[in-house]
This record gives structure tokens, C-alpha cells and sequence, in this order.
């Protein structure tokens, strides 16, 4: 009987229990299923923006595209390997506009020595352009190496250096380079000039000149050769009246890659003046400007008396001299001078003349003055 009751009495309390579980189950279940239903008005809320999304166009929906030029450029470098010595040479660079607005080229930098012409400025996206640079290559044998920039609107490359590259290869060599002559000597000589074919090819002179025409030489223009020399010739009168103590050689000739060859020289005057040309700073306006020259003899005969030869000593073009003293000494003498500068004479002012020294027997030695005057008080 007791038995009985208390198995009863657990079965309710087991119940009891299982009941409260279950409820407590259904309760968890009910809030995670309510959580699981979509609240309409949201659901509506994202229907929207997803309308919204897809009918805007599709450059709205990327990255904003930005149209920007591009320069492209066919070569950086122009080769030119070999060039001759003074040949004309022309190169080209093709720049076309890869990019998608207008290309502006705002500057075009330059080397010295070279002319630069640009077909266009500005390019649109697609377009082309020709640069063109002509220039002429040197005299002697030389590494050859020109650079230009362009400045351009293109943000990747704001400035692009080209360059232009090769070698100046001669094809003729000639000796001497250079020469002096010493027209101080009693027989006065010049140099035989001799002119060599370095390719093998023959060539002929077609034509002889110098400076002041105080040299001559002959030659048979029909005379072909891969080696030539001609024996030049000094013209002592014209060598004696000329006013220059430097000059030029030009031997035309037909080889193909030279018209013509150049040659300087120095004329050693008989007499030589110490300083060679009178500078003068700081100059006072209206005041003399006291100088010293001395004057020398070259000639092996001279006699010593250089003071007794001058003749006289003037300005060339309205300055004022007055010579003051002369010393005679071994081959040479020195004069003293008191120099007035002609014209106006203002503050800073660049006073320039030629002093000439004439000598009894036709010789007119002439040395440069510049006189510089001193800054005057504002």
C-alpha cells in the first residue's frame, strides 16, 4: 500500500517536470522561429535600394573613368653610328597621343647647335606627329651626343629626354692642322700641306684661298689622287699690309664627303707689342689714362733704334694719345702714353678704340684699347 503511493506520488513529480521542460522548449523554439520571419517592412526597405541599384547606368556603378593623354614616342635614341666631319644631318622622332583626351606639347628644350621643328603641339587621342632636329655635325673626329626634353601634359611623363648619338668619323687627314708663319724672317716660308684619303677614294684640289690673300699655291685640278700636297706660297706685300695676326686656309676639293678642308694660322708680326691690348677699369671721366707699351724687333738685322722707326701714334676713331717718353733698349723701346677717350663718358659707360703705331717704313702696328669708367654717385 505505502508502496503504491510513493510510485504515484514520483510519476506526478516525473510529470510535472517533463512539462516544464517541454514548455520551456517550445517557448525557445517560438522566439527562434520569430526571429527567422523577415519583417516585411524591411524586406520592402532592401527591395528598394536593389531597384535603385540596378537602374542607375553602369559607369554610376564602377570607378569614375578619368580621359587622360599619353605620349608614346617611336624611339628615344636616333643613332647616327658614323657621321662625316661638317656633314648636315636631320633627325626624326614620330610622337603619337596613345591616350584618350588632347596631348599638349608646351615646350621643347633644345642643345646648342641644333634646330628643332615640331610638326604639331597638340595631338588628339589616336594622332601623330613628326619632331624633327637638323644640325651639322663637327669639324673633328668626336663622340656625338645631343639631347632634347619635352615638356608635355601628360601627368605619367611630364618630360621626356630624347637623345641623338653617333661619331664624327673623318675620311680625310690633312698635316699640319695648323701653322705659324714668321714674318719677321728674311725668307719667309710657309708649311707644305699635305692631304690624305683615309677610304682609299681619289680626289682632286679645285681651289686654293686664305686670308687676305697673302697665300698662294698651284695645283692641277684635274689631278686625281688618294694623297695630294701643295707647297703653298707667302705674298710678302700683302702679308706686310695685313691687319690680322690670324687667319684661314680653305682648299676646296672632291672628295665626296668634303667640299672643302680648313686650315688656321698665326701671322709672328715683325714687331711685337707688350701688353697686346690696353684694358682699362674704373676709369676717371675727362682724366688721361697713363699706359707703358714696349715694342719689339723680331728681325735677326735689327738695327736697335726701334724708337727712331715709329713714325707716329694716333687713335683710329677720334680718341686722344700723347706720348710722353720713349726708351730704346737692346731690340725693342718703351713708350709712355696719356690716353683721352672720345664721346660721352657716363657712369659705367664702355669706351673701345684702336691705338695704331705707324712705322717709317709702312708697317701699322695696332693694339685694342677698352676703357671702362668708374661708377659715378647717383
Amino acid at each position: 500500500m505505502c508502496a503504491a503511493k510513493f510510485y504515484l506520488r514520483s510519476m506526478r513529480s516525473y510529470a510535472c517536470v517533463s512539462f516544464s521542460i517541454c514548455g520551456l522548449s517550445m517557448i525557445l523554439l517560438c522566439q527562434g522561429c520569430s526571429s527567422n520571419v523577415a519583417d516585411p517592412r524591411k524586406a520592402d526597405a532592401q527591395e528598394c535600394v536593389k531597384q535603385e541599384a540596378r537602374s542607375q547606368p553602369m559607369e554610376m556603378q564602377q570607378v569614375v573613368r578619368v580621359d587622360l593623354p599619353r605620349i608614346v614616342v617611336d624611339k628615344m635614341t636616333y643613332d647616327f653610328a658614323e657621321v662625316r666631319p661638317d656633314s648636315k644631318k636631320t633627325a626624326t622622332f614620330r610622337l603619337t597621343n596613345a591616350g584618350s583626351s588632347t596631348l599638349r606639347i608646351t615646350d621643347v628644350q633644345r642643345c646648342c647647335g641644333a634646330v628643332v621643328k615640331l610638326e604639331k603641339k597638340e595631338l588628339s587621342p589616336g594622332e601623330s606627329g613628326v619632331l624633327t632636329t637638323e644640325f651639322v655635325a663637327g669639324s673633328m673626329p668626336q663622340a656625338l651626343n645631343k639631347k632634347i626634353r619635352l615638356l608635355t601634359n601628360d601627368p605619367e611623363k611630364p618630360q621626356i629626354e630624347l637623345a641623338i648619338t653617333g661619331k664624327v668619323v673623318p675620311t680625310l687627314a690633312w698635316t699640319p692642322p695648323r701653322f705659324e708663319i714668321a714674318a719677321y724672317q728674311e725668307i719667309i716660308t710657309c708649311p707644305e700641306i699635305t692631304i690624305k684619303s683615309l677610304d682609299g677614294k681619289p680626289f682632286a684640289v679645285k681651289g686654293f684661298s686664305a686670308t687676305g690673300a697673302c697665300l698662294t699655291a698651284d695645283f692641277d685640278p684635274s689631278h686625281t689622287a688618294s694623297e695630294l700636297t701643295l707647297k703653298p706660297q707667302v705674298d710678302r706685300a700683302k702679308l706686310a699690309a695685313a691687319e690680322f695676326s690670324n687667319g684661314r686656309v680653305k682648299i676646296e676639293v672632291t672628295h665626296p664627303d668634303y667640299e672643302a678642308i680648313y686650315l688656321d694660322f698665326a701671322i709672328k708680326p715683325v714687331f711685337e707689342i707688350t701688353p697686346a691690348r690696353i684694358f682699362v677699369v674704373n676709369a676717371e671721366p675727362g682724366r688721361a689714362v697713363l699706359r707703358t707699351l714696349q715694342v719689339q724687333d723680331r728681325r735677326t738685322t735689327a738695327s736697335g733704334d726701334v724708337a727712331g722707326q715709329i713714325e707716329s701714334v694716333t687713335f683710329k676713331d677720334g680718341g686722344r694719345v700723347e706720348v710722353r717718353g720713349v726708351t730704346n733698349g737692346g731690340k725693342g723701346c718703351e713708350m709712355s702714353l696719356a690716353i683721352w677717350p672720345a664721346g660721352e663718358q657716363t657712369r659705367e659707360s664702355l669706351w673701345s678704340d684702336q691705338l695704331l703705331i705707324q712705322m717709317k717704313e709702312g708697317r701699322q702696328l695696332t693694339i685694342p684699347v677698352h676703357v671702362l669708367f668708374k661708377t659715378q654717385p647717383l
